[in-house]
């Protein structure tokens, strides 16, 4: 048997703490403003998993293998502020992580 399936999200939209870019340039590192706190949100994101599995059906026992691909659409996500030395300003970390995945299963 032959399977397929694709999973599809949106999600986000979390709401933050802005950092103060003026005071955090002052201080060299990153300083939150939370006199604005909450207000502003962070993009919706969306993601995809995509998975294609293989059984083999025998007599007591059973063999599936499967490969999984966890955000295939390669979406990237806030992590946190940091603040850059080199630039001397704050900068976002965003990161893309996509993770692949293969099992085999044994069914008795």
């Amino acid at each position: 048997m032959l399977s397929v399936s694709l999973c599809l999200t949106t999600q986000g939209g979390e709401r933050y703490i802005p950092a103060d870019k003026a005071a955090s340039v002052r201080e060299q590192r990153v300083v939150y403003d939370y006199s604005q706190a909450y207000e502003s949100q962070h993009p919706t994101e969306f993601l995809a998993h995509f998975t294609v599995g293989y059984k083999i059906n025998r007599n007591r026992l059973a063999h599936e293998f499967s490969l999984k691909m966890i955000n295939v659409t390669g979406s990237e996500e806030f992590g946190r502020y940091f603040y850059n030395s080199r630039t001397g300003g704050i900068e976002e970390n965003r990161s893309a992580v996509s993770i692949p995945g293969i099992s085999y299963k044994i069914e008795f």
